[in-house]
Parts: C-alpha cells; sequence; structure tokens
C-alpha cells in the first residue's frame, strides 16, 4: 500500500486473526484519525466517527445523527439517505448514536456503489443542509404543531417520539440510571439520545453550534475496511473533503472519573397501566477499566458468563433462589471510557435493593474463597475464543463489526484500534492464567472490593406515563394561552410550512446529483443453491460444500405433521428447556460448560414453511441445530443424544425458574418490538402459518405461557407428563432429514457422528400417529393490545393468494417503494413515527407496521390509501433503476457460510428452485410502472379484510376503541 504524503503512517500490524493487516495512519494537515484494514473481503466498510460529548439531556447528538443524512451542499435533496436506500447495491448503510461517539458506516460489494456512498456520507456530515434549512431540525427533532388556532398545541419529531418509546422501556431506564450514577461528572451522566422531557429544550441555534464543534476532521475517526484500492481513497479523501480545513483543538478529551469512596444508590420509576404486572428492577453496577488491556478485557466477558450469564452461574441461581430476580442478566459493557460491570435483576418484590447487593456479594466471597470453577471458564473462553474466529454477525458486515470495535479504545488513545483484534495473543495469556488464581483476584479487586459502584432501583408505578401526558398537556395549553393571536398564528404557519416542506418532491436537478448505479451494475444471474442430495448409512442428508474455516453447521429436522394442534404451544416450552434443564449425566450448569467447550451453540428449534407452489402445504418441523469444530463431531452428537433422550423434565423448581425468565423476556419484548409482534398477530387472523406462528413465538404463546406461569402448580405435573410424551413422539428416525454445511474434507468424519445418533434413535412406527391432526378456525379478531408505552405500533395485513391473486418479484419492488418513499414519507417524515415497513411473503402474506408511532387511527388511514397511490403511480426511468437496484441489493446481500447453507436447505425444504429464484429476479428487473399499477387490485383486496392489530398506549388505544373488536391489557 502506497500511503500519500498527506498522511502520516503510525502503526502498522499483521492481523491474523481477521485474515488482514492494519494500519494507523494521522491526516497531517488536519490531525484527523485513520485507520485501515487491508483484508480481500469484497464487502468493503467505510466509516466516520465523531466524539460527541454532549452537556445536557436535549439529545442533540441524537439529532444531529438524523439530521445530517437530510441533505448536504453536493447533495440538496431531503433524504439522500433514503434515495441511497432506494437505489444502492449496499449491504449495510444506517447512522448510530452513542454516549459519546456518532458513527456514520456504509457497506458494499461493488466498487462504484462503495465510492457513491462514501461521497454521500462525507458530504453529509461536513456540508449538512441544517445550516440553510431549520425545517430539518424541526422535523427530525422536535417542533410545536398546531393546525389551526383553535387545536390542541402537540409536539412532534422523529427523536421525540423514538425517545418516548424508549423511556417507555424499564430496561433504558435502568441503563441510563446506572450511568449516570457511575460518571456523575463526565459526559456518561447526560443522555446522548434525548430525554423527551429535555428534547424541546434543544434550540435551533445551540444544535447548530453542536455540530461545528464537533463535526470537524480533527474530532474524526474514519475507517475503512476491505478489498479496494486505499492509495485512490486516501488521496480522494484528503483532496475532496480534509484538506480543506485547518487543524483545530476539539476539546473532547473524556477524563477518568474519580473513584468513588463508597457506593451510591439511585431509585427511579417506571409507568405502567392497570392490570399490568408490578416487576421491580435492580442494578450492582461498578466501574471496573481495563479499556486498554486487552487481557483484562476479555477475563471480564468471561467473568460475565461463568459469575452471571450461563445457565446456573453463582450469581443468576442466587438471586433467582432468593426470588429476588426472575430474569437476571448483564455483564461486562465497554461502551465507555471507563467500562462497567452490571447486573440487573428483574423481580416482583419492591424494596429488596439491600438484599440484592449482600447475596451478590455473599456470592462473590464464596467465589473468591472456594475458587471459581475452571470448566466454567475454560467454557466461557471457548464461547468467545469461537464466536470472534466464526466472525458470524447476522446481516451485518463483518468488517463493520470490527469497526465499531476498534472506536472503543481508539476514541481514547490514537494508536489503539487493533486492541480489540489481535486476539490470539490475549486467548492465550488468559488460557495460561487459568493455572492460578488470576479471575478470583480480579474479581475481588474490580467487584467485591471496589467502592466505585451505584444500587439502582428502577420500581413500577401505575399512572405515572398518563401523569406525565397530563402534565405536558396543561404545560402545553398554558404556553399556548400565554402567547398572542399573531404568535398563535406564527406557530399554525410554521406548521403549515413544514408540512408543505414534507408534501414538496425534490426537483429532478437535486435528484440527479444523487450518484446512481447503472442497471448494467446488477448482476442478472441469480445466485445458486449449494445443495446435493445423498444418502449416508441410511440417513437423508443435504449437503452444502461451502469453505467453513473448520466449522460444521448441522440441521436436524424431526416432522411433526402427526401431532394436533394444540401441541404447537407445548413444543415452544419443550424447546426452550433443552438445554437449560439437567441431564442423566450433567447438571444444567455443567451441561452448559461442556458445551461451551465442544460446541460453537447447540439450539433446539420449531420451524413453519409452507411449499413455495402451493402455500397452503404448511409443514412443521422440530429442529435440533449446532455448529462446532470439524474435531469435536463426535463429542457434539455425543452431548446431543444425551441431551434429546436424557433430559430430566422433573426439576419443578428449575422447570418453574426457565418458564418464569422466558415469560419475562416476552413480556419485554412484544412491547418493544410490537411492530412485529403486531404483524405476526394480524396475520394470525388470514393465515394458517402465521396461526402456527403465533401459537409458537407470538401472543398467542405469550398467552399459554402466562396460563402455565399463574398456575404452575396446578399444571406442572401434567406439563412435565407432555414434555416426556412429545420427546418420545418426535425423535425417531422416520422421516428425519439432515442438513450440513461442511468442506468435502470433513464431510464422511461429521455425518458418521450424525448417523450414530439417529441410529440410537428408535425407528418409529405405532408409537406415531400417521395422520395429521390440525384443526384451525382462522378468525379476524382485530385487537389493540394496552401497553404502558407512549407510542403505537400500527400493524395492518392479509393473504393475497386467498383473495386469487399471484406472486411475483415485483412485490418486492412495491416493497422497496413503500419502505422507502410511500411509507416513509407518510409515517416518519409527515408523522413522526420512527421506522416503518412492509412485509410479502411468497406464502401470500403481504402487512404494513409501523414503529415508535404518535399516531394510531392516522397510520391506518394512510395504509388504506395504498391502493390508489399505485393506481395513480407515476415513475420515471432514473427512479424505475433505483427501485430495481434498490431491491437487488435486499436479494444479493452477503452470506456467511452458515447463511449460505441454512438459504439453501431452506430452498430444498420449500421446493423452491433455482429456476424459481431466476424467474424472481427477472420479474424484478423487467418491472415497470404498469407492473406496478397492475398490483392495485392485490393490495385492494388486503386492505379490504379490514384486519388491523395495534400494540400502544392504554389511553390512545382505548381513545379510538372504534377500530377495534376487542381491547384488552397485553401483559
Amino acid at each position: 500500500m502506497i500511503i500519500p504524503e498527506t498522511y502520516e503512517l503510525r502503526k502498522e500490524q499483521d492481523l491474523p486473526e481477521i485474515g488482514g493487516r492494519g494500519f494507523v495512519l494521522r491526516h497531517r494537515k488536519t490531525n484527523a484519525h485513520l485507520f485501515l484494514i487491508d483484508t480481500d473481503d469484497d464487502n468493503k466498510v467505510f466509516s466516520i466517527a465523531f466524539k460527541t460529548t454532549p452537556e445536557d439531556d436535549t439529545g442533540v447528538p441524537h439529532i444531529l445523527e438524523h439530521s445530517v443524512l437530510c441533505g448536504s451542499d453536493r447533495y440538496p435533496v431531503k433524504d439522500p439517505f433514503v434515495e441511497l436506500m432506494k437505489g444502492s447495491l449496499n449491504t449495510f448503510l444506517n447512522a448510530f448514536t452513542y454516549p459519546d461517539k456518532t458513527v456514520y458506516p456504509v457497506a458494499s460489494c461493488n466498487d462504484q456503489d462503495f465510492k457513491n456512498l462514501m461521497g454521500v456520507y462525507m458530504d453529509a456530515v461536513f456540508h449538512p443542509a441544517i445550516y440553510h434549512n431549520e425545517k430539518i431540525f424541526r422535523q427530525e427533532g422536535w417542533h410545536y404543531e398546531l393546525s389551526d388556532p383553535e387545536s390542541e398545541l402537540k409536539i412532534n419529531g422523529v427523536v421525540y417520539n423514538e425517545m418516548r418509546g424508549a423511556y417507555s422501556d424499564p430496561d433504558e431506564i435502568v441503563y441510563d440510571r446506572t450511568a449516570q450514577s457511575l460518571f456523575p461528572h463526565l459526559t456518561y451522566a447526560k443522555d446522548s439520545g434525548g430525554d423527551p422531557k429535555h428534547i424541546p429544550e434543544l434550540s435551533y441555534e445551540d444544535f447548530l453550534a453542536f455540530h461545528k464543534r464537533f463535526y470537524h476532521p480533527s474530532n474524526s475517526y474514519i475507517f475503512l475496511y476491505g478489498n479496494m484500492d486505499f492509495t485512490e481513497r486516501l488521496t480522494w479523501l484528503d483532496e475532496a473533503y480534509l484538506c480543506h480545513y485547518d487543524v483545530i483543538d476539539p476539546k473532547t478529551e473524556i477524563p477518568e472519573e474519580p473513584a468513588f469512596e463508597k457506593p451510591v444508590e439511585v431509585r427511579a420509576c417506571y409507568g405502567i397501566s392497570e392490570g399490568d404486572p408490578e416487576d421491580h428492577f435492580y442494578a450492582y453496577g461498578k466501574v471496573v477499566g481495563g479499556l486498554f488491556d486487552p487481557v483484562k478485557t476479555l477475563a471480564f466477558e468471561v467473568l460475565s458468563y461463568a459469575l452471571l450469564n450461563a445457565p446456573g452461574a453463582p450469581i443468576r441461581q442466587a438471586l433467582l433462589d432468593a426470588g429476588i430476580g426472575i430474569d437476571v442478566y448483564g455483564g461486562y459493557d465497554s461502551g465507555f471510557r471507563q467500562p462497567i460491570f452490571n447486573i440487573i435483576a428483574k423481580g416482583e418484590q419492591p424494596d429488596q435493593a439491600e438484599a440484592f447487593r449482600q447475596i451478590i456479594e455473599d456470592v462473590l466471597k464464596e467465589q473468591i474463597e472456594k475458587g471459581i470453577s475452571k470448566k466454567t471458564l475454560l467454557a466461557g473462553i471457548n464461547n468467545i475464543e469461537f464466536s470472534l474466529r466464526e466472525a458470524d454477525y447476522g446481516r451485518m458486515p463483518k468488517g463493520l463489526v470490527y469497526g465499531v470495535s476498534s472506536y472503543g479504545t481508539w476514541l481514547h488513545d490514537d494508536l489503539s484500534p487493533m486492541l480489540s483484534l489481535a486476539f490470539n495473543e490475549p486467548f492465550r495469556a488468559l488460557k495460561e492464567k487459568l493455572k492460578g488464581d488470576y479471575f478470583e483476584r480480579l474479581t475481588e479487586e474490580a467487584l467485591l472490593n471496589n467502592p466505585h459502584g451505584t444500587i439502582v432501583s428502577v420500581c413500577p408505578k401505575e399512572g405515572l406515563n398518563e401523569e406525565e401526558d397530563r402534565l405536558l398537556s396543561e404545560k402545553l395549553a398554558a404556553y399556548k394561552a400565554s402567547l398572542s393571536k399573531e404568535e398563535i398564528g406564527i406557530i399554525v404557519e410554521e406548521t403549515k410550512a413544514l408540512k408543505d416542506y414534507q408534501d414538496t418532491p425534490d426537483t429532478p436537478e437535486a435528484l440527479m446529483s444523487v450518484p446512481l448505479l447503472s442497471i448494467d451494475d446488477i448482476r442478472k444471474e441469480a445466485p445458486k443453491a449449494v445443495n446435493e442430495f445423498r444418502e449416508h448409512r441410511g440417513t437423508p442428508i443435504v449437503w452444502h460444500d461451502l469453505v467453513t474455516s473448520g466449522i460444521a453447521y448441522a440441521d436436524i429436522r424431526f416432522p411433526l405433521s402427526h401431532l394436533a394442534a394444540e401441541d404447537l404451544p407445548y413444543l415452544s416450552v419443550l424447546k426452550n428447556l433443552y438445554t437449560q434443564m439437567s441431564t442423566a449425566r450433567f447438571g444444567y450448569g455443567e451441561l452448559n460448560d461442556e458445551l461451551g467447550l465442544k460446541t460453537g451453540g447447540l439450539t433446539y428449534e420449531v420451524s413453519t414453511f409452507t411449499k413455495y407452489h402451493d402455500s397452503e402445504d404448511v409443514t412443521e418441523q422440530f429442529a435440533i441445530r449446532v455448529k462446532f469444530l470439524y474435531e469435536y463431531a463426535e463429542d457434539a452428537f455425543e452431548l446431543i443424544d444425551e441431551i434429546t433422550n436424557r433430559t430430566d423434565f422433573s426439576d419443578e423448581k428449575r422447570l418453574r425458574e426457565i418458564l418464569t425468565e422466558i415469560h419475562s423476556q416476552m413480556q419485554q419484548n412484544m412491547v418493544s418490538g410490537g411492530n412485529a409482534t403486531g404483524l405476526k398477530r394480524v396475520l394470525s387472523y388470514v393465515s394458517q402459518q402465521a396461526k402456527e406462528d403465533d401459537d409458537l413465538t407470538g401472543i398467542g404463546f405469550y398467552r399459554f405461557l402466562d396460563d402455565i406461569v399463574t398456575h404452575f402448580d396446578e399444571r406442572k405435573e401434567g406439563l412435565i407428563r407432555k414434555m416426556e410424551a412429545l420427546k418420545r413422539q418426535i425423535f425417531a428416525r422416520r422421516g428425519v432429514l439432515v442438513s450440513l454445511t461442511a468442506e468435502n474434507s470433513a464431510y464422511e468424519a461429521v455425518a458418521d457422528a450424525i448417523c450414530r445418533f439417529l441410529h440410537k434413535l428408535p425407528e418409529g412406527g405405532e408409537t406415531m400417529p400417521k395422520e395429521k391432526n390440525r384443526h384451525y378456525r382462522l378468525e379476524k379478531k382485530n385487537e389493540g393490545f394496552q401497553t404502558a408505552s407512549q407510542v403505537q405500533y400500527n400493524c395492518i395485513g392479509g393473504n393475497y393468494k386467498k383473495a386469487g391473486f399471484a406472486y411475483s418479484g415485483s412485490l418486492l419492488v412495491f416493497r422497496t417503494i413503500m419502505n422507502s418513499e410511500y411509507l416513509w414519507q407518510n409515517l416518519r417524515v409527515k408523522g413522526g413515527a420512527y421506522g416503518c415497513s412492509a412485509m410479502i411473503g411468497s406464502n401470500g402474506e403481504l402487512g404494513f407496521a409501523s414503529y415508535r408511532d404518535p399516531n394510531l387511527k392516522e397510520s391506518y388511514e394512510i395504509y388504506r390509501q395504498i391502493p390508489e397511490y399505485l393506481r395513480t403511480l407515476k415513475i420515471d426511468a432514473r427512479d424505475m433503476t433505483k427501485y430495481m437496484i434498490g431491491t437487488v441489493s435486499s436479494m444479493d446481500a452477503p452470506l456467511n457460510p452458515s447463511a449460505k447453507g441454512a438459504r439453501a436447505f431452506g430452498m430444498y425444504l420449500t421446493g423452491r428452485t433455482d429456476e424459481d429464484v431466476q424467474k424472481e429476479r427477472d420479474e424484478v428487473l423487467s418491472t415497470d410502472t404498469e407492473k406496478l399499477r397492475a398490483l392495485a387490485p392485490l393490495v385492494q383486496a388486503v386492505i379490504d379484510e379490514e384486519t388491523c392489530c395495534t400494540v400502544g398506549n392504554a389511553q390512545k388505544v382505548e381513545e379510538q376503541k372504534e377500530l377495534f373488536r376487542s381491547i384488552e391489557n397485553l401483559s
């Protein structure tokens, strides 16, 4: 690599752990910081971050994160971010606000697209349109809203509504209060996301001043990763942007918080509605440091597993046994200048802070005195090491994860971005330290005897949110009453002006400024599935011959068609009990140590799917999914045999603990992810597969689980018998199918290990009923689920195939238009919702959802107008190209070997062929305006079903109850 003279090379280092070489640079003129990773990964990543240290709770870093992406000098459109969503081959496009930094990352496998993305993001952060358009600040941050002089004065804004949703989540409150109490004199005591009570205190002038101060090259951290011409990119960065600035001192250094003389105690409340569970949250937080010591950092991650998060971990188990926690979680958090270790318990008992603290410290003393289990510590080390070497981050590019990880140290030490990536030596050192008492001494010093700590108690308060809403309404009414007629008129005019701005489309000239790939840049051939069907020792195996770096991925499927409909929710209980309960040979803590030592993860799952060409044919399977190093194949399947066949379901105490924890986690997730909850529920009114999914993982299952937890003593014996019966009915060789992703050199050994496990199972036959027994009565319920949240999640959906319409690739283009144009403009930009989405299923399912939405009835009206929008749709050739490129981008996201194998197996199971995939792609690339307009009757048929479901604010749902057939409390 040739480094241009405008940069100084400060450090260079091989990074064999991630297959690259790292370079730390300094831009000579501005002192901009740069970190490059040269590797052969074609999924290139760029990010620019700024250290942003707020001094108040107005959320100015968060509002800026949104606002700078709303147009810039070179790209004078209202939302270049969305334009890129429409017409880029990006593999990642977003921005993040952290407590001490704001990060703008993009990724793409296409060279020109990558350059385009870099150009738009660099111009956005350095030359945003915010300086000559105050409406951006009002739209993204906050504004007074008054449609006419007689209307009620309200506050609206995307970030404002997002944070109203966040402040409805007690977990967020626990996290914020912990940081505030541990770092009272630092920027971490302020909420970079914004407190809704204080967001309206932010002025436009202070908003601009924050950008002027922090968004400067001297305060920037630029990251580049992948297979690219680094010399060309560095030259471009300098000539296009960096060279035009002079060096400044950004004065953003974050000092260390002075050590406390003794821990502090903090109390806070969160709002619940009538009938909600009265959960109490307790947090034990300690500032433990270790940011620049990679061995200590890894050690704290291992201690998080060994002391807290592993099943049977001593702190977790002690809090569960004492009844203080029904859910216990937390661990090491390196997102601060001084990392923290946090232990959180969610329970039902009030005023338990002192008992909570005493139990934790008693356990710590015991572990220090008798020694932490070496086997558990080694299992924790292996878990973390396996995860880092596998680098499986789902749809998030691994280069992006490396970049975000590097910022943790880099922002506080210019030469340290590679600390978290060079992990070979720290792991070797950590394994060596297992021979002594290193972990015990670290526990004693950093956790038990460390006075720099906090105890946070967060209690429920019925009606708190309603009271705060009332006080806000009164405050706004009083403010309005204090205004003159002329001042009221100004707010009305400003409201109208903002809506006019939102309604006015960008000019063709402005839109032309945003770079766009050619349709010729899209690969016309769809990727093919890597599937080879084999019979191995009588076992059918679908093999995916892929390079996996020594890791095997196995997915063993057992048919469930012989089970009755009422068995489905019990299957979800069963899958959650496996690996969490003791077996004949191992206690559940010991079992998870064995899993950590011999696998990279084992899960039991229930899967439903339909045939690609017959959406009425729903298939259910019970899956065992495991990943392991090739040399551990035999050990892995010996463990699977032990768990599958010899799990002891009779431990009533443990059974109650697991079910109560699942119940608690579902409670929180259904509210915070109300869009997914509501969409699954609304589709269950019209689709058998969705109905089954709801009974397995949605509100249907939650209601089933709630009944078991509430009446556990009466139901426990029957539940145990049911688990044993299901085990006998499911696990047999008849009908089994295996998916194996592994290299050819490992196929025989791994397949042999799988077959040895399967041959220990009964053949099946008389013990397994032969006829499918499913009796579903689909019912349109149109439910409103009330929560203590201050926002709504509004969902509508249906099944277009039942209305006589067929699936085509043009529906995917329609989804892109919904997500990046119609829903985005109407629900988010104009309505103030934080998010919105459309989902399309080849099985006929079609749905729309809003996320952290201040509105309810208005959002449903927007959904109802979609068919008319389609009927009058006008799209020019350039925009159509955008939508097709954006659609293909979502279809061509790079996949790691595990995901490639899973995708190929999914095609095999559903009968979807390579020809089907190619046909879908061809339909996407041949979509035109007429084909999109022709979808109007399809969408109209779904809208006409008038199926809806809202998860949201109790008062709001009650006020608009005419929309629903039933209203009930979600919890």
